[in-house]
């Protein structure tokens, strides 16, 4: 019937056809072709002439001793190579796809994921599967969760616990990262191990933004109120990296996680502090009903590095 799909044995049979003429093409003898093919000469010849009825033309020429590709075979050659590699090809593709040796995999993470843990499991998944390709991409923070349960993103790195609790994911703890003090080097307190926090009041902070970072600013919030102190923030900055430049310029103070920020900022004091409540807690996200083993396979990698503790 016109506008239905082919049947799995029609398409084998334009398979096997194309192979036949493609070997045929090569050849230019039905005997040696049909050894090639591990086929009788009686049947490449039925499939040659199958394939011809349903071009509606002659391809071969056939003589004694050799055949001869018609203008229209030769013109049909190159398109059937073509053809048959791509379904080939695709079938390879998805034979990987199926293990998840290939295919493609959405990361989002937050500014909490710069440095540590992020760069050392991408590197590890991309080591163990070479032919999947990773896009990696910064959402804010109250997006993150959205954004893979829309199938925008495969998996999510994020603040925990979850803003909203959902039985469409499922999550990965992952271990806490400290918090610490940014000073500038030349500050009164920068030669210290570790401060309280209530050792700042009346210092000018450097802090990301309420918008992008929420999860960061709620835990914020405990600890200015636990050191009895609001902090006047003298400065919004999205980027991490240049609040510590401009924490080494002398423009102010920063608390940040140490998974956001390089280990070494020339300038920059890195404080510990004395609060209890100093953690920032991190998780991985994906959807609960999501199989793919591209996905199970990113999993495992997370699950190497953070057993290993090659999260510093």
């Amino acid at each position: 019937m016109i506008g239905t799909k082919a049947s799995k044995p029609l398409r084998q049979a334009r398979l096997d056809r194309l192979r036949s003429f493609i070997a045929l093409s090569e050849e230019l003898h039905f005997g040696r072709a049909a050894q090639r093919l591990n086929l009788s000469q009686p049947a490449l010849t039925l499939q040659i002439k199958g394939l011809e009825s349903e071009l509606g033309t002659e391809l071969v020429s056939r003589g004694k001793r050799r055949s001869e590709l018609t203008p229209a075979g030769r013109a049909f050659l190159r398109e059937a190579r073509i053809a048959l590699y791509h379904l080939e090809l695709g079938a390879m593709r998805a034979k990987e796809a199926a293990v998840g040796s290939a295919g493609r995999i959405t990361v989002g993470f937050s500014y909490d994921y710069h440095h540590g843990l992020l760069p050392r499991v991408v590197a590890d998944f991309t080591r163990r599967n070479p032919d999947v390709a990773v896009d990696l991409r910064l959402e804010l923070s109250a997006e993150l969760v959205r954004a893979v349960i829309d199938h925008t993103l495969d998996v999510a790195f994020v603040s925990a616990p979850l803003e909203r609790e959902t039985r469409e994911l499922r999550q990965l703890e992952l271990p806490s990262k400290r918090l610490v003090a940014l000073l500038p080097a030349g500050h009164r307190l920068a030669r210290r191990r570790r401060i309280d926090l209530s050792l700042l009041k009346g210092e000018r902070f450097i802090l990301p933004p309420l918008i992008v970072w929420s999860g960061f600013h709620r835990q914020l919030a405990r600890l200015f109120e636990e050191a009895k102190f609001a902090p006047f923030v003298a400065m919004d900055v999205l980027d991490v990296t240049l609040i510590a430049n401009l924490v080494a310029e002398g423009a102010g103070v920063s608390l940040v996680s140490v998974a956001s920020i390089p280990k070494h900022v020339p300038g920059v004091a890195y404080v510990e502090l004395t609060q209890r409540s100093t953690a920032t807690n991190l998780a991985m996200i994906w959807r609960a009903k999501d199989h793919s083993a591209v996905i199970e396979n990113f999993i495992a990698s997370l699950k190497h590095i953070v057993s290993h503790k090659q999260i510093d």
